[in-house]
């Protein structure tokens, strides 16, 4: 019967290692390396079997990034005794490293401990070092593991705290001086603690079991193999390690399974629990549980609370705050595969909530794990803009706009004001962007209209004094013959800042018997407040006319009231100003009001000057427009004196020069005629 049971074990042992050697797709690269640990001033020579593409020493490492092993030496057991973990870890994609230090007989545990820990940071160093083998081909995880003395080491080297190892294994660990039974107290990370129940030289009681209870980490699990020996753990040659053995274990040990089923045993766990912890392969966690509850041949104990814990790290991104209407972009990380509850896939997708909204993403990786995470978007109410009613208005009128809503707005005019006022030449929309307290937009529109057909007309009639010609009877036209009279209105400077769009296309629609620009205002006659002002055109008979051309009997007021009665004052830039002695009520194209006609004018009958007979016009000289004739009219004169065919305020006859009749005839005669209050500027 035994026979028959020794022959069943062999062939299933014979059937894993076959499997073992079918599933293998990396070859075994050798190197010897010794490394310098500058913080102890020591070397730390080590074997290193790693993953290739074709076997030998010092080959080329197999392209990929792969998980260090170490793997610590039990005392008086030579590194090269554990060549069954490096021939079936390394063909699975791991680099086993074999500290080749403390192989005398008064080793020292706490310097091989130093040497385990060291040993990792010194493998990932040799992935950033452009002149090593193993340059870009090691992976940022590491698992520490020992066997007898050397697994007491790797407890002392897990109680170092060193963040690039990832996982503890140990394999019959001895307990060490120092204590690795009291270093395991300061072991937090995932730990796998293997023994033999017929382990003579570091029985469990006194040594495992003790260690396995003073580790702190959450995910921990003592893995005892029935029948299993002490120096099986080896590849079965380690002479001294078996002398000592069968010294040891006279009497009441064993009998001891086969050196074969016991790596079986080990493997069982090993490989799933370095898959999980190193590749994270997800699934292999699953296989170690599996194995736990319904694998046989060895007993354990565990506790899985943290083994569970996923290795993704899924990051949903941080929260958001967005306004209402607008789009957020997610993006997440951590993973190969990414799944919204919105039922979008891919690791960025954009969403525009109407409310504040929680997204949850499940991330994937190829290794069958999986993690989520959450990411809040805000969503913040946009004002409720306006930007008032819909207008109608005149050609060349102005409309006023007031936006409501916020706390600043921008027009599409390029102004920022709540209320603006636009003159448009045509009908025209007009677009605001609103901006709550709360930094969100919202547009709103309003179209103006503009109307071709309407308009109140104001005719007025006056005389320039500067340009009237006594012998004709009407006004010179010498500026619009020598060229000089502006294509737009000469009134938006100071002091009348009039911003009115009033204009001609070209030089040809000057009407032929055009003097100059003229500025109409029109006031309520009870507050003296300005209703409108618009700019026409002065022809030499006194009339003055609209500059589209269309209106020859007056200029067109696109904010008047018909039959309303207001206040009349013709402006000239260099003329004294005259006002209406009585309101007017408009329109008035039946009885146009006439400066012509002395009596017409307020003031005391000084406001007008006689040119001749019974016609009356504005006063010349009045340079600057502030309502008196003075030095700083001289002034001006001066400034513009010389000066030839251009329109200028010193000119004040208006023939298109700055000369001595311009002071002789005008200034000098005109000084001191001061204007009324009502129309001083």
């Amino acid at each position: 019967m035994r026979k028959r049971h020794l022959l069943l074990v062999l062939f299933v042992v014979s059937l894993w290692y076959s499997w073992q050697a079918s599933a293998q797709p990396f070859a075994i690269g050798t190197n010897s390396s010794t490394f310098f640990d500058a913080a102890r001033n020591r070397n730390v020579p080590a074997l290193i079997r790693y993953p290739a593409n074709t076997a030998g020493a010092d080959v080329p490492v197999a392209s990929g990034q792969f998980p260090t092993v170490i793997v610590a030496h039990g005392f008086q057991v030579a590194p090269g005794s554990y060549s069954h973990i490096w021939n079936t870890l390394v063909p699975l994609g791991y680099i086993v490293v074999l500290p080749n230090t403390e192989t005398g007989l008064s080793p020292n545990h706490n310097d091989f401990g130093g040497d385990i820990s060291f040993l990792t940071n010194a493998m990932l160093a040799e992935n950033g070092n452009a002149a090593s083998l193993f340059f870009n081909r090691v992976a940022p995880r590491s698992a520490i593991m020992g066997h007898s003395m050397g697994g007491g080491a790797a407890h002392l080297a897990a109680a170092l705290s060193n963040p690039n190892i990832t996982t503890l294994v140990s394999l019959a660990a001895a307990e060490t001086n120092p204590s690795a039974i009291s270093a395991s107290s300061s072991i937090t990370i995932p730990s796998l603690v293997i023994a033999g129940t017929e382990d003579c030289v570091t029985p469990v009681s006194s040594n495992q079991i003790p260690m396995y209870g003073n580790i702190q980490s959450s995910c921990k699990i003592y893995y005892e193999i029935t029948g299993g020996s002490h120096c099986h753990f080896t590849d079965g040659n380690a002479t001294l390690c078996y002398f000592g053995e069968g010294t040891s274990c006279l009497f009441g040990w064993g009998p001891f399974i086969a050196r074969e089923l016991q790596h079986q045993k080990m493997f069982d766990i090993m490989i799933p629990w370095l898959n999980y912890w190193l590749k994270q392969n997800c699934n292999a966690i699953t296989t170690v549980q599996n194995l736990l509850t319904s694998g046989s041949g060895f007993t354990s104990q565990s506790v899985q609370s943290g083994c569970n814990a996923n290795l993704l790290q899924a990051n949903a991104g941080e929260d958001q705050t967005i306004c209402a209407g607008a789009t957020a972009t997610l993006t997440a990380s951590g993973g190969t595969t990414y799944a919204w509850n919105t039922g979008q896939n891919g690791q960025t997708i954009q969403v525009s909530p109407l409310t504040t909204t929680l997204y949850k993403v499940t991330v994937s990786n190829a290794l069958g794990c999986s993690a989520s995470d959450q990411v809040l978007v805000n969503v913040n109410p946009a004002p409720t803009a306006g930007a008032g009613n819909n207008q109608t208005i005149c050609a060349g009128a102005t409309a006023t706009l007031t936006a409501s809503g916020g706390v600043s707005y921008n027009w599409s005019t390029g102004q920022n004001a709540a209320t603006i006022t636009v003159v448009p030449t045509q009908t025209t929309t007009y677009t605001v962007t609103v901006t709550g307290s709360n930094g969100c937009t919202a547009g709103s529109s309003v179209t103006v209209t503009v109307s071709n057909n309407c308009g109140i007309v104001v005719s007025v009639k006056a005389m320039l004094q500067g340009a009237f010609n006594p012998a004709t009877g009407n006004m010179n036209t010498t500026l619009r013959s020598i060229g000089a009279l502006p294509l737009v209105q000469p009134y938006t400077s100071l002091p009348w800042l009039y911003a009115g769009a009033e204009s001609v296309a070209n030089p040809q629609n000057l009407p032929a018997n055009m003097v100059d620009w003229i500025l109409l205002e029109a006031r309520n006659p009870i507050t003296g407040a300005i209703v409108e002002r618009r700019a026409g055109l002065l022809l030499f008979n006194g009339n003055i006319v609209d500059a589209d051309g269309q209106t020859p009997s007056g200029v067109k007021f696109f904010n008047l009231t018909a039959n309303a009665e207001y206040t009349i004052i013709v402006r000239h830039r260099n003329h004294l100003a005259l006002m209406s002695r009585q309101p007017i009520t408009v329109p008035n194209t039946l009885a146009p009001l006439d400066f012509t006609v002395s009596g017409n004018e307020f003031g005391n009958g000084d406001q007008m000057v006689n040119l001749g007979g019974a016609v009356f016009g504005m006063f010349a000289a009045d340079g600057n427009a502030d309502g008196v004739i003075n030095i700083q009219d001289f002034t001006r004169y001066f400034t513009d004196s010389s000066a030839a065919g251009n329109y200028l305020r010193g000119d004040f006859d208006l023939d298109g020069d700055v000369d001595g009749n311009d002071f002789l005839l005008l200034l000098r005669p005109n000084a001191r005629v001061i204007g009324i209050n009502e129309v001083r500027q």
